[in-house]
């Protein structure tokens, strides 16, 4: 398997269309900004994949997450957070993905493409 070089992408509220190389699905990492007095925060795919973090309060602060398998965890401001029942640790597919973000004013994500040869 070939790894390339990490890719960092700045997306926007709302919905984003992003390629990604390779020929392997890959897994993310996400950095989100929540919007103000937001209790929701969330990222979805078009295939119907979605990760939700929800509050009864506002959540404030850096929300960082790491999909890759082995790692999965969340953090706001550098403490743990579990995402909703329903959510997904979903990876990046080859090609065009739409991904939508709700409940953010600011995120990126960052991810190598995989290459089988």
């Amino acid at each position: 398997m070939c790894i390339r070089d990490s890719r960092t992408i700045t997306l926007k509220t709302g919905a984003n269309t992003i390629h990604v190389k390779g020929n392997r699905p890959c897994w993310p990492a996400w950095a989100l900004t929540p919007a103000a007095d937001a209790k929701t925060v969330s990222i979805k795919d078009a295939h119907g994949h979605k990760l939700t973090f929800a509050s009864a309060t506002a959540i404030t602060g850096l929300i960082t997450i790491d999909t890759a398998p082995d790692a999965q965890p969340a953090r706001v401001n550098g403490n743990l957070m579990t995402p909703t029942l329903e959510s997904d640790y979903f990876p990046l597919l080859p090609g065009l993905n739409t991904l939508t973000l709700t409940g953010a004013t600011a995120a990126s994500l960052a991810y190598r493409p995989l290459t089988l040869i």
